[in-house]
């Protein structure tokens, strides 16, 4: 199949970046999972190795083929097709976030996924994104995006991911991030920061 560069698609293909994400993790056989991006299934299935359940959103229906393939395998893995910016997170049952995010949309799924509530989430940035984000006072990195993550968040800088690791090779690095949720602070729908009483 051709990848689509309107979609930003740069599929996952090394299993020890896969691994190192998943460890971070820390899954249990109680946790429901989610997934944004399926891609070839790599990470889907290390997920679904480990966790009760593991719901996948992707919006490219070539990749059918992949789904059915790991469905067939695995029962406790649900697909749903369409795009993770309009697909309602309150309809799903998840406590944890295990993703490798499409670049293009890293800042609003990120502010998306701040609305609803969850334990922890492990995701793939661009490398220059996730250096603010982890970013500290007073460093040159240290900004807004900084600010609004770390205040609802302890955010973690797991790896720094090369090219290679990925097919098509992106021309940046990536990077994993793990973030576990604050529990008084949530996102409302201006994503403005609310204190939970």
């Amino acid at each position: 199949m051709r990848y689509s560069k309107k979609l930003g698609q740069c599929f996952l293909r090394d299993k020890n970046i896969v691994k190192k994400a998943v460890d971070a993790a820390h899954l249990n056989s109680k946790d429901k999972v989610l997934e944004i991006g399926l891609g070839k299934g790599i990470l889907t299935e290390e997920l679904a190795e480990r966790a009760k359940k593991v719901y996948v959103i992707e919006l490219d229906r070539r990749l059918e083929p992949f789904a059915q393939g790991i469905t067939s395998r695995y029962d406790n893995v649900e697909v749903i097709w369409g795009d993770a910016l309009k697909v309602d997170f309150n309809t799903l049952d998840f406590n944890k976030v295990v993703a490798n995010l499409p670049y293009q949309i890293s800042s609003p799924i990120t502010f998306k996924l701040l609305k609803h509530n969850f334990d922890l989430a492990v995701l793939m940035y661009q490398y220059e994104f996730a250096r603010r984000m982890v970013a500290k006072r007073g460093t040159e990195d240290y900004g807004r995006l900084s600010v609004a993550i770390q205040y609802y968040g302890d955010v973690e800088f797991i790896c720094k991911v090369p090219p290679k690791a990925f097919f098509p090779r992106p021309k940046v690095y990536s990077a994993v991030v793990k973030i576990t949720k604050k529990k008084y602070a949530l996102i409302d729908e201006n994503n403005r920061i609310v204190i939970k009483g």
